[in-house]
């Protein structure tokens, strides 16, 4: 990768870092006027440089066929395994009911996932799987690790989850505990300004409603279990995944063949960085 200089990253800055693109905000024990004064203090001469630069949206990966994607660890006890596919942007209205899907799924102790790979099988310590959403695309994720022996079982395992999505109903225990965690702690992760000013960009980079807390935690109420099973459905495919495996692959790779077609990757961290002395 070719070194920046001194001028063309000030080049950079002056031309990308702007005022006319800067949303400002101050959250805490300042008013209004003390949030403005302090702005025009330290902002009011800021004058952008030239018009600003079209930017264009980052390219999503083209969806294949489930495969595998090893990288060789030699010696390693266990495996880091890691699960996914590009899924639902934030300002999708299927989001809200997608936490749901997640709590009961993969998002607490005794989510689905958690409970067939740690509890009953004793494969990890812990076994988490989730919906990320952003402006411009989203993700499925699944993480995990196990010990070496066990990394092809744990895969499976993932994968035979992944499928009761779409094949064993939700219960009502599993609907209820999960609204109710994700409503009852909303106000719990909001105590801080920094929260505060977390919620606010995340409306204004993802072009969000003003009112988007509130609509997602009444369609949060009103999920059902149908509505669940639909997003699963609808949003994540099992024949579409990338699964990412590093570990000594000497011992692993013919299990995990067996599962999916298998890409083996050079690990890039060893192979750039200097030899020790």
């Amino acid at each position: 990768m070719k070194q920046r200089t001194a001028e063309e990253s000030k080049a950079w800055w002056q031309t990308n870092v702007r005022p006319d693109t800067t949303v400002l905000y101050i959250a805490g024990d300042v008013s209004p006027e003390q949030g403005r004064k302090l702005a025009e203090q330290y902002f009011a001469d800021w004058e952008p440089a030239g018009d600003a630069p079209k930017q264009e949206a980052p390219y999503l990966p083209v969806k294949t066929k489930t495969q595998i994607y090893l990288v060789d660890k030699p010696g390693s006890v266990q495996s880091e395994i890691r699960v996914g596919q590009v899924a639902i942007k934030r300002d999708d209205p299927d989001y809200p009911p997608s936490r749901v899907l997640t709590q009961i799924f993969g998002g607490s102790f005794d989510s689905r996932l958690n409970e067939s790979l740690r509890v009953k099988k004793g494969l990890t310590y812990g076994a988490s799987g989730w919906f990320s959403a952003d402006r411009f695309a989203g993700t499925f994720n699944v993480s995990t690790f196990s010990k070496t022996p066990s990394t092809a079982e744990a895969v499976k395992g993932i994968l035979e989850e992944i499928d009761k999505l779409k094949t064993d109903p939700v219960t009502e225990k599993e609907l209820s505990t999960s609204k109710n965690f994700l409503i009852g702690s909303f106000a719990g992760q909001r105590e801080t300004p920094e929260s505060i000013i977390n919620d606010l960009w995340l409306i204004e980079y993802c072009g969000l409603p003003k009112d988007y807390f509130q609509a997602s935690l009444k369609r949060i109420s009103t999920t059902t279990d149908q509505d669940v099973k639909r997003v699963a459905a609808e949003h994540i495919d099992p024949n579409q995944l990338v699964i990412v495996v590093v570990g000594d692959a000497k011992k692993i790779k013919d299990d995990l063949a067996k599962i999916a077609p298998l890409t083996e990757v050079k690990d890039v961290l060893a192979t750039t960085q200097p030899a020790s002395k």
